[in-house]
């Protein structure tokens, strides 16, 4: 009991200093601020201007999001991800 207690201490020790050494968590804009609604908006206003399937392939493959030759023929959309990664 007390080797298993000592070996969860040691692990939570050295993720907690593996935390802090890389500075994950500290400074750092929480998800979905406060500019969230209003980005997720815009988005789907510029998808609005596209053929419906584009938005369903997006939505069936969000990796399109990131994929210069799939966004080479929307040159206003490619733009808009790329300024709102």
């Amino acid at each position: 009991m007390k080797t298993r207690l000592a070996k969860t201490l040691a692990a939570a020790f050295v993720g907690l200093t593996l935390l802090a050494a890389t500075g994950l968590g500290q400074n750092q804009a929480p998800i979905g601020g406060p500019d969230a609604p209003r980005t997720r908006e815009e988005f789907s206003q510029m998808l609005e201007k596209y053929p419906p399937n584009v938005r369903a392939a997006m939505s069936l493959d969000p990796t399109l999001l990131s994929n210069k030759e799939y966004l080479a023929p929307y040159p206003a959309l490619a733009g808009y991800l790329s300024a709102h990664p």
